[in-house]
C-alpha cells in the first residue's frame, strides 16, 4: 500500500504541466498528449488494484509510459525491451509497478544534459525462480557524494525494501563509462490467485 501511494506523483505533475504548456501552442497536440496520459493512468490504476498482474500487462504499462515520454521528448532516447527465454504472453505474474520507477530514474537523471543519443535497454529473464530485471542506460549518473550510489526516489527506496524482503537480494548498481546498469530480482508466480 505504501508503494502504491508513492506511484510517481512528480511524473503525473510534470505530464500535466507539459500538457498545460502545450495547450496554447498546439491544442491538438495537447489533446493527443492528454489522451495518452489518461490511458496510461487508467492502466496504472487498474494494475495497482492487484497484488500480481501478468507480465504482459506490466510491459504494456511500461511501454505506454515510454511512448508518453517520447511524445514529449521525441529525440531524447531510444529503448528496447528484451525477454530472454520468455514469451511476452507467458503465464508469469509479478507485483505491479516495480520496473517503471527505475526506468523513469534512468530517463530523468541518466539522460539529463547528455550530448549523445540516449539508449535504454531493459532485459528480463528467469533466474533461480526469480525474474531478473536489468535496466541499462548510456547516460550520465550523478552519484551521491561519499555514498557511491545513484540518487533514488522514495518509490525506488520502498521497492528496494520490498524486494529485499521477498527475494533476500539487494538491488545492484553498476557504474561505468558506458552508463549505469541497475539489476534487481522480482518474485513471480505461474498462476494468479489474486
Amino acid at each position: 500500500k505504501s508503494l502504491r501511494s508513492q506511484m510517481n506523483p512528480h511524473f503525473a505533475f510534470n505530464t500535466l504541466y507539459a500538457i498545460q504548456n502545450e495547450i496554447k501552442k498546439s491544442p491538438q497536440k495537447a489533446s493527443d498528449f492528454l489522451l495518452k496520459f489518461s490511458r496510461l493512468f487508467q492502466l496504472i490504476l487498474e494494475n495497482s488494484t492487484h497484488n500480481f498482474i501478468q507480465l504482459e500487462d506490466e510491459l504494456d504499462a511500461l511501454e505506454q509510459y515510454l511512448q508518453l515520454v517520447l511524445y514529449r521528448f521525441p529525440e531524447k532516447f531510444t529503448y528496447q525491451i528484451e525477454l530472454i527465454e520468455l514469451e511476452r504472453d507467458e503465464f508469469i505474474f509479478i507485483p505491479p509497478m516495480l520496473i517503471q520507477p527505475f526506468v523513469e530514474n534512468a530517463i530523468v537523471h541518466g539522460f539529463e544534459e547528455i550530448d549523445h543519443p540516449g539508449n535504454l535497454k531493459i532485459t528480463l529473464q528467469e533466474k533461480q525462480n526469480l525474474l531478473e530485471c536489468c535496466i541499462h542506460d548510456n547516460g550520465k549518473w550523478q552519484e551521491k557524494e561519499n555514498k557511491g550510489e545513484k540518487t533514488r526516489t522514495s518509490s525506488t527506496i520502498l521497492i528496494s525494501e520490498y524486494l529485499k524482503k521477498h527475494t533476500k537480494k539487494s538491488i545492484q548498481y553498476t557504474f561505468s563509462n558506458q552508463g549505469t546498469k541497475v539489476t534487481f530480482w522480482i518474485p513471480f508466480k505461474t498462476f494468479n490467485d489474486d
